[in-house]
């Protein structure tokens, strides 16, 4: 069967430690107590997304080149984009003293950002002269231009509500190709890689022979992933963000979290219907914690008759395989 795997538009493993609350936009100027942000622009320029034309103005003086929407600062390698009700909503910096969070600037590594930020669902697109290495969420779009050195060229902070093509298009280190900026967010989406996807094969295992599986599983539940069989798509979106990956097959849906390194299957009623998780394990390794029944390449786990679930290993290799719970 065909299958089309793509990354959704709203990627959740941002650390709420980095990225946490509201930025506020459309208002006359961005309270600094309240804005939160992946980098450094309040501290560093002295504005946020959500700034006023005005409020930029009074704050950086007047502009070395100004159009109707876009503004240039040269000295400050700044590049800002305002709304129709000239609010700003696209920042553009080139500047090596300006930093995330986690210091990552103009003139660093590809592999260095990937590396400090190890933890995020990172996607990437290629340009005709390099790549584009972004993340989206809820509260803001970040997006550094990769160049042909596999170094950063250029960051990006984009207003979440602007299309993902936009914010591309606003870069200045490269052109973008038509074809990719009639495209919508999904299409972006779906023309682009994950950076790095950690599916958790030795830390499932880990889960699937730990004495608190058989817990779990009476709970409908795989270890440390909050989410049981049953649950609505929408109470699983509301309680743990839009899924950093989605696997499509047919009408059928796979969400995957990979904070919980587990995938949940959506069912046309769009209700979670069964939990995979990716898992490296023998059948002499899940024989010594459980007794099984084995049905072609797939072995059940004799559970107990009260339990809502069944719980089989489909292996794909010799010690590779995939563990699948379902409702009974």
């Amino acid at each position: 069967m065909m299958k089309k795997i793509y990354t959704s538009i709203c990627l959740i493993a941002v650390s709420s430690l980095i990225l946490s609350g509201c930025i506020k936009l459309k208002t006359l100027e961005v309270e600094p107590e309240a804005y939160k942000s992946f980098a450094k622009e309040l501290s560093y320029y002295g504005i946020g997304l959500g700034e006023s034309r005005k409020v930029v103005s009074d704050k950086l003086g007047k502009p070395d080149e100004a159009e109707d929407s876009r503004y240039l600062y040269s000295d400050e390698k700044l590049e800002l984009q305002f709304d129709r009700s000239r609010i700003m909503t696209l920042m553009s910096s080139k500047d090596p003293g300006f930093k995330t969070k986690e210091n990552i600037h103009v003139g660093d590594t590809k592999n260095k950002l990937i590396r400090k930020y190890e933890d995020f669902d990172f996607l990437e697109i290629a340009t005709n002269q390099g790549a584009v290495v972004y993340f989206v969420h809820r509260d803001q779009n970040v997006f550094f231009y990769i160049g042909s050195d596999n170094k950063i060229k250029e960051i990006v902070l984009s207003d979440p509500e602007l299309p993902i093509a936009e914010a591309m298009d606003f870069m200045t280190s490269f052109d973008l190709e038509p074809s990719l900026a009639e495209l919508e967010n999904e299409d972006i989406i779906k023309n682009s890689k994950p950076v790095a996807l950690d599916l958790g094969l030795e830390e499932n295992k880990e889960k699937l022979l730990s004495d608190e599986f058989m817990d779990y599983a009476k709970a409908s539940l795989f270890p440390e992933a909050p989410v049981p069989i049953g649950m609505s798509e929408e109470d699983l979106i509301m309680n743990n963000g839009s899924p950093g990956l989605i696997d499509e097959e047919e009408d059928y849906k796979w969400y995957f979290y990979k904070k919980m390194k587990v995938f949940f299957g959506i069912n046309e009623e769009d209700k979670v219907e069964q939990i995979k998780a990716y898992v490296k394990i023998t059948k002499d390794e899940l024989s010594s914690a459980y007794s099984l029944r084995e049905e072609g390449n797939k072995v059940y786990i004799q559970l107990p008759e009260d339990y809502p679930v069944t719980a089989y290993v489909q292996f794909a290799t010799e010690d590779t395989g995939y563990l699948y719970m379902k409702e009974k």
